[in-house]
């Protein structure tokens, strides 16, 4: 029965409680003669005293104005205090050594010993301030500060009123984020130094050797993690260049390592439990939490980051894992002695899943016959006080993660090191802002969707054109309740040129087909379909969208989708090729502005409530003087070097080539590259991905007809690894692409997969 369709319901007036995280109504009404009485609450946005109404009962408490006071510098409040928690119908004050470091309050246990000093105990709390909600109130006389976040919520008082305003001031200090721009937990930090790392190989060598350095603590954060990945190689792979030796080696030496891992509740290969037992077994001064702990689960821990002595961080797409590194070249074969791939790291996730983990040396495909996946990402080091943002999200979730699951109970809590000289700014020249997508289960925080802010705000400054690596491209013009506004983001900007007629052009590099499209798994189909109404063929699709606002306009000629491919030579075999999968989440405007991450261009990534992401958005105060469209324009060394350090390796010249200093006059050199390149691939090999297929019948066909490539010197010909992007591939299949089931499978699937 629907209660609201009965016609004899009477509501009485509501009730509201006295809580102070919560604003809570209580409505009664009847049914039939039947008394219910229903809780209804939500969220308080800010903590300001509730409002006052008529037939309400009266406040008890007095919710004061905290003052700005004039607080210690950061790391140097500390003191005891007394908390006040309730237990049963029992009200509890205890002692607690309180402490606020780096942004965090730190609550300690306050031991008494007869004829000594008071001790200070264990850690009991550590509470991640930013954007937590302070309040200080006065009850029945006494005066209290409170702190409240999603997950906890407690209150300080002290025989001392002035301490209390201090404490406040100071704690509503440190929980200020709102002035932060795109409402990020991280402001704006200048001065800091980076350098980019273009494919896995360049940043595995740096993270290698950044580890042979650490003195103090190492904290790691992946997707995925592979302990016996090879991060330095060279002429051949020697076994003390592994990930797990490298972090045993400085175990040894009394460095203190802390792994943050997303576990995978809904089954897979991916091995996040073999993982922490592999490395916990190591050394005790190597500690792993997994996360979440609670089955079933739909999103994932995406944040891809290392962190050495709080001064040294790497960002960005790489999971320290098998398939992922690779070189300049990105070659698909490895039969020449002695290997680059060994193992499990000689793989092709578009034909097979990497399976049994813990055997890590054994291979998962057959390399003399089957093509490596050649993989592509995109990372960032830093050097100054914007690593200091990115050891707070390390440290707020892993304290949330221990604080959440028994299990962790015995695992040390962190609190940041707040030494002036690991807090001093660097002496780079990098404008730089942490940005993440954040919330309540993935780290114990308000929902934040600074990441997703952050594109938008780019894509708006840009004046001349915009460069997008990514591993999906799925947004709100593909329809289906997907929300991001990255597209549609992209359609007013081009938009706003063709009114203006001006010179504007997108670039979005995707890999060609999702990893499994060999398999035929129901979800990579779809993902491709949600992609192709994003791009083009979808109602409100970008192209779509443009031709009826602009029926004059072509939208080819300001925007354009595009993938990478590779090829080689089996012996048994002959010519073989393979996607490049574009793992890199990178976007570029106007050679001014870069943002590297590790989120996807989808919802599960920009939303906030999903997945966890985190990345940078770098604008470099040392500029160069540069070409625009032939004209003269000012670009940051590192976004213009970023840039042309790709399109290098995407088109096949020397980075240092004056053809890729200007974007806009570099693009009939990219479409006609991608275009030759394509035609000669697509007539070497017929079974690939291509505009020429237009059903799934059809490309079976191939597959099992196609007896390989006899004329590889064609191959010659190929520059680089630039190729189009087949928008038209399975068109007339597009609407089969969905899978089949009943409406709420169905939204299930979408909320899971866009």
């Amino acid at each position: 029965m629907v209660v609201a369709a009965s016609s004899d319901i009477t509501v009485q007036q509501p009730q509201q409680s006295h809580r102070i995280t919560r604003k809570i109504q209580a409505v009664t009404y009847t049914v039939k003669g039947q008394v219910y009485r229903k809780k209804l609450s939500r969220h308080l946005d800010d903590p300001e005293p509730l409002e006052e109404k008529e037939g309400w009962p009266e406040k008890k408490s007095e919710l004061l104005e905290i003052q700005d006071l004039q607080v210690p510098i950061e790391g140097a409040l500390e003191g005891v205090l007394i908390e006040v928690s309730k237990k049963a119908l029992r009200i509890r004050h205890r002692e607690r050594y309180c402490a606020v470091r780096g942004g965090f309050l730190e609550i300690r246990e306050v031991e008494h010993c007869v004829g000594f000093d008071d001790r200070i105990g264990r850690t009991v709390q550590v509470l991640a301030l930013r954007d937590a909600k302070i309040m200080m109130f006065r009850f029945r006389g006494e005066l209290f500060w409170k702190v409240i976040t999603p997950h906890k919520a407690l209150q300080f008082t002290s025989s001392d009123d002035n301490q209390i305003r201090l404490w406040a001031s100071c704690m509503s200090h440190e929980a200020n984020t709102r002035s932060n721009r795109f409402l990020s937990f991280s402001p704006v930090r200048k001065n800091n130094s980076l350098k980019f790392l273009v494919d896995s190989a360049d940043v595995c060598d740096a993270i290698g050797n950044a580890i042979l350095g650490a003195r103090r603590n190492i904290f790691l954060s992946n997707w995925c993690i592979n302990p016996e990945i090879y991060l330095k190689r060279s002429e051949k792979t020697e076994p003390h260049d592994r990930l797990d030796r490298l972090l045993l080696e400085q175990a040894e030496r009394g460095v203190k390592i802390h792994v943050l891992l997303w576990k995978p509740t809904s089954g897979g290969a991916m091995g996040g439990e073999f993982t922490k037992l592999d490395l916990e077994s190591l050394h005790p001064n190597i500690t792993v939490i997994t996360h979440p702990e609670f089955l079933p689960f739909e999103w994932s821990h995406h944040q891809k980051y290392f962190i050495v002595d709080e001064k040294i961080a790497f960002v960005g797409s790489t999971d320290l894992c098998f398939g992922r590194w690779d070189v300049t070249e990105h070659p698909c074969v490895d039969q020449v002695a002695p290997s680059l791939f060994v193992g499990k790291d000689y793989a092709n996730n578009n034909c097979d899943n990497l399976s049994q983990p813990w055997k890590p040396f054994q291979d998962a495909v057959d390399r003399t016959t089957t093509p490596r996946e050649p993989w592509h990402d995109v990372g960032v080091r830093i050097e100054g006080e914007c690593v200091q943002d990115i050891c707070y999200n390390f440290i707020q979730r892993w304290n949330h993660h221990k604080q959440t699951h028994p299990q962790y109970k015995l695992h040390p809590f962190i609190t940041p090191d707040v030494h002036r000289e690991v807090m001093v700014s660097g002496q780079g020249s990098s404008t730089c802002q942490v940005l993440r997508s954040i919330c309540e289960w993935s780290g114990g925080n308000y929902t934040e969707t600074s990441m997703h802010q952050g594109y938008l705000a780019a894509i708006a400054s840009a004046e001349h054109f915009i460069y997008i690596e990514n591993q999906f491209f799925m947004s709100s013009t593909g329809g289906r309740d997907m929300h991001n506004l990255i597209a549609q983001s992209i359609i007013q900007r081009i938009s706003k040129s063709i009114r203006e007629g001006k010179k504007f052009f997108v670039v979005v590099v995707l890999p060609i087909v999702p990893e499994g499209f060999k398999r035929g798994d129901a979800s990579v189909k779809y993902l491709m379909k949600l992609q192709f109404d994003t791009m083009w063929s979808g109602e409100e699709s970008i192209y779509n969208q443009l031709k009826r606002l602009h029926p004059e306009a072509n939208p080819a000629d300001y925007i354009r989708f595009y993938g990478l491919r590779s090829h080689g030579y089996l012996h048994s075999v002959g010519a073989v090729t393979e996607q490049i999968y574009v793992h890199a989440k990178v976007m570029i405007v106007d050679d001014r502005i870069a943002i590297v991450t590790s989120a996807n261009i989808n919802d599960r990534s920009l939303m906030g409530n999903r997945d966890s992401e985190l990345g940078l958005l770098i604008e470099d105060e040392n500029t160069i003087t540069s070409l625009m469209d032939s004209r003269s324009h000012v670009a940051t060394r590192f976004a213009a070097g970023l840039r042309r350090r790709l399109w290098a390796e995407h088109l096949g010249f020397a980075e240092d080539d004056e053809r890729l200093i200007d974007p806009l006059s570099s693009i009939p050199l990219w479409i006609s590259t991608a275009a030759n390149n394509t035609r000669t691939f697509s007539e070497v090999f017929r079974n690939i991905p291509g505009d020429h297929i237009r059903t799934l019948k059809e490309f079976d066909q191939l597959d099992e007809t196609y007896d390989g490539a006899r004329h590889s010197e064609r191959l010659e010909s190929i520059r680089g690894h630039l190729v189009e992007f087949p928008l038209q591939f399975l068109v007339d299949d597009h609407d089969h692409l969905k899978p089949a089931g009943r409406v709420h499978h169905i939204r299930k699937f979408d909320k899971v997969f866009q």
